[in-house]
């Protein structure tokens, strides 16, 4: 009689399938340098692809819940916001009365949110929102930067306290 088990062997993990092209995302053009969309094994918990990336910034929602990670495809074509009934973005209240509400949509239900220290929001520019380019520190400080995409013009704001 043994008076040991035997380990069952752990479980390979599934191989990755076959992404279709990268989500283009007009407002947040390369989530992956910013750290909103990181490589990942998980499956989005809405479509349950493993397309080998997944969100990791805010997600806005009126019962706080969301069982799991999201992939970018999810985001990008709005099934996420729909069917969730969620938000990635904080619009602001200043928005400008010129930006159009279709923006606000594209912005809040179809783009990559980031993380910041406190509660982030979107910069418009030109009646349109702006494009956000990521971060930069200095004295301590957390820069979030933006550009607007019709003149080029460089915005940002801090939320250091």
């Amino acid at each position: 009689m043994a008076l040991w088990h035997r380990r069952p062997k752990e479980a390979e993990p599934e191989p990755l399938e076959t992404a279709p092209p990268f989500p283009e995302f007009p407002y947040h053009p390369d989530p992956r340098r910013t750290g909103a969309i990181v490589e990942s094994s998980l499956p989005c918990a809405l479509c349950g692809h493993r397309y080998g990336f997944v969100y990791t910034g805010p997600v806005f929602a009126a019962d706080d819940f969301v069982d799991g990670p999201l992939c970018p495809w999810c985001i990008a074509d709005g099934s996420a916001a729909l069917r969730l009934r969620i938000e990635f973005t904080d619009v602001g209240d200043d928005v400008p009365d010129e930006v159009p509400g279709s923006v606000l949509d594209e912005i809040a239900e179809r783009t990559p949110g980031f993380n910041g220290w406190q509660q982030e929001h979107w910069l418009y520019h030109c009646g349109d929102g702006a494009v956000f380019t990521g971060t930069s520190e200095a004295a301590g400080e957390t820069a979030y930067r933006f550009r607007c995409r019709h003149c080029g013009t460089g915005l940002a704001y801090t939320d250091s306290p």
